[in-house]
């Protein structure tokens, strides 16, 4: 993990601890999440819950997180694969072997503070149509206008929640951790 990330991962959990917030992570699936998806990527179960209130949903990890987890686990399987290795970010030595305890830790991974909370808000006012253009669904077929559709509106609910869930001040914390 490079030492940039680690700095934002820092300030994602210290948002947690200054808000009393817990994040439970659970893993549900691996599947399709977004309606443009064109590959699997792991499906979590996330669960905040603070003072004021609890809110869960579900959070597509990245498929790069999601590739490096399928490799590790199937490392032992498929034998020696140093490009693949390499592409996705393992330090495999020049028989192709990567580290036990790097497989390990990317068997492991789930999403943590940061990967989930620079990506929960978007203002409260934003409007079906703004969505769809700054996301560029604006595109979309409209056999997919109900799948787009309700992405926007788990979004507006969960945006709901976090309004309910930490002060105005704690939300433009949470708006300045990306």
């Amino acid at each position: 993990m490079n030492t940039e990330l680690n700095k934002y991962e820092l300030k994602a959990v210290q948002f947690l601890a200054d808000t009393k917030t817990t994040l439970r992570v659970e893993y549900i699936v691996t599947d399709k999440h977004f309606v443009d998806d064109t590959a699997e990527r792991d499906v979590y179960k996330i669960t905040l819950t603070n003072p004021r209130g609890e809110h869960s949903f579900r959070f597509g990890d990245s498929l790069r997180n999601t590739q490096r987890r399928v490799f590790a686990v199937n490392m032992g399987l498929t034998g020696r694969d140093y490009e693949t290795a390499r592409k996705l970010g393992f330090k495999p030595n020049k028989k192709g072997v990567v580290n036990q305890v790097e497989l390990d830790a990317a068997r492991k991974r789930t999403p943590g503070a940061y990967d989930v909370l620079a990506n929960l808000y978007m203002p409260v006012a934003y409007t079906f149509d703004e969505f769809c253009q700054d996301t560029g669904y604006i595109n979309s077929p409209l056999s997919e206008y109900k799948q787009v559709l309700k992405i926007y509106t788990d979004g507006q609910m969960l945006n709901r929640a976090l309004t309910q869930m930490f002060t105005e001040e704690q939300l433009l914390q949470l708006l300045e951790i990306n």
